[in-house]
């Protein structure tokens, strides 16, 4: 699994436990294991990553 594919897993069980505004990207990158700016790398802006989880929603690939 690439690291832009961990980001969104990841991003959707922060979402799901402690709502978008409740995690960080150091909460997420000490998640993955990774450095915050491999997260700024997919996603510049935290609003960014929250578009992504939310269009993989809108095609049905998460449910």
């Amino acid at each position: 699994m690439s690291t832009y594919e961990r980001l969104l897993e990841r991003v959707d069980t922060f979402i799901q436990e402690n709502g978008f505004e409740g995690f960080s990207y150091a909460d997420l990158a000490t998640g993955l294991g990774i450095r915050k700016a491999s997260i700024y790398h997919h996603f510049p802006t935290k609003n960014d990553l929250g578009l992504a989880e939310r269009t993989l929603y809108s095609l049905g690939l998460r449910k």
